[in-house]
């Protein structure tokens, strides 16, 4: 049995390869209306997966990059853990087949002796009748010594269930000849993995008025990347998927990161401006040299074409803080009209932070930048509103006209009276 990779530097083109199975770390646990299944991303090209969660244990290869993966003990039992915490939350609203199924868990965890082999140094699970025997092990096929209680996790078999610790036990041979112990755990060929789809989530058989909190796994930018950068793939995925976006990102994570991301994104549109001019200053230049009795001073122009990016970029820096607060309190007071809300002001400065900074890249477009940005914005403030609020579409596209109209209003009122 092949032992999975946990740490991946230096070992991806052996993975590509077909000569190593990754160890997936993380992995978040849903319920659909058809069957329960596990969300996960592949950690050599990040393409994300899914799979039946009874498969879970199976080997699992990518539909992107083919890599063999499979999910580590530690993330399945973490949601597994998480899960029945949550259905003990929600025990009003439960059938009796589910209390029935965590309670059969629960037992059939209890009676599992969990210990580490002394030559493969991998962790292996038996029942608890064969305490004191010697097995197989499922890895490395060597002959080891089943512990009394476990030795790799939190719980302890009594050796009273057993035998009587004062008593020496015969060296019994369990399934030596036989199948080895967990047999069906290392699977003949990979599974291969699902994409993401949009199965809905189980409803609860009866009504309940207790609000549930929408589980955030963080934008890339928020969480350290295992390869590649954060930024683009933060940008890409705000400005093509906002919903998706804004419902991954964290309410409450301070305001580093996001102030961190526009400036970040404000440097970058800044520089892709100012390479995406050059060839329409050159074509402007060719045509008016003719028509200039002096021709065209190239040093100067250049000269005054830097400064005015620089002032840009200055100016730019002193107006994202300045916007990000001040429009930023209007849309959270219009969150409140419309309907209330419970998140913290800096959840609104976080969504409209990470908005702007991924927006700022559009104005590198030639010509049609000026348009794409004010409809991407409309479009990610209602997003964000949405789901970083939790709110309904209506409400949000409300609270957005209301913080966008009203103050455009009064402002043009003032300046038509000041005229």
């Amino acid at each position: 049995m092949e032992i999975p990779i946990a740490d991946l530097e230096g070992k991806l083109d052996e993975i590509r390869d077909g000569n190593g199975v990754v160890l997936i770390l993380k992995a978040n646990y849903h319920r659909g209306e058809k069957s329960d299944y596990y969300r996960f991303r592949c950690r050599v090209c990040d393409h994300r997966l899914s799979i039946p969660a009874d498969k879970a244990h199976k080997k699992i290869q990518c539909t992107s990059c083919e890599a063999i993966s499979r999910l580590s003990v530690a993330s399945l039992r973490l949601e597994l853990v998480e899960s029945a915490k949550s259905k003990a939350q929600t025990a009003d609203s439960q059938t009796a087949e589910d209390s029935t199924e965590a309670s059969e868990l629960d037992k059939a965890e209890a009676e599992k002796i969990q210990f580490e082999c002394r030559d493969c140094r991998q962790q292996v699970r038996v029942p608890k009748e064969h305490a004191g025997k010697k097995g197989r092990c499922p890895n490395c096929r060597a002959t080891v010594d089943i512990p009394y209680y476990s030795t790799a996790a939190g719980f302890r078999v009594k050796h009273s269930a057993l035998q009587s610790p004062m008593k020496p036990v015969t060296s019994v041979k369990v399934n030596l000849a036989g199948p080895d112990l967990l047999k069906g755990y290392v699977p003949e060929s990979p599974l291969q993995a699902g994409s993401w789809g949009s199965d809905k989530m189980v409803k609860p058989s009866t009504p309940t008025t207790e609000k549930t909190s929408v589980k955030r796994d963080g934008l890339p930018w928020e969480n350290p990347p295992e390869q590649g950068g954060r930024f683009w793939p933060t940008c890409k995925l705000i400005l093509f998927r906002p919903n998706t976006a804004f419902q991954q990102m964290y309410e409450d994570d301070g305001l580093g990161n996001p102030i961190g991301f526009a400036v970040a994104g404000h440097m970058m549109a800044t520089i892709l401006f100012a390479i995406a001019m050059i060839p329409v200053l050159i074509v402007a230049c060719l045509l008016a040299a003719p028509h200039m009795p002096d021709g065209v001073d190239y040093l100067k122009l250049a000269s005054q074409f830097g400064v005015g990016i620089g002032i840009w970029f200055g100016i730019g820096l002193l107006l994202i803080p300045i916007f990000m607060f001040c429009f930023g309190a209007l849309l959270y007071a219009a969150a409140f009209v419309v309907g209330g809300t419970e998140k913290p002001f800096a959840t609104t400065n976080r969504m409209m932070a990470y908005s702007l900074g991924a927006n700022l890249q559009t104005l590198a477009v030639p010509f049609l930048g000026p348009v794409f940005f004010p409809i991407f914005w409309c479009v990610q403030m209602c997003c964000g509103l949405s789901k970083t609020q939790e709110k309904p579409m209506g409400q949000a596209i409300g609270a957005f006209l209301m913080a966008t109209v009203i103050p455009t209003f009064f402002i043009g009122l003032l300046w038509g009276m000041a005229g």
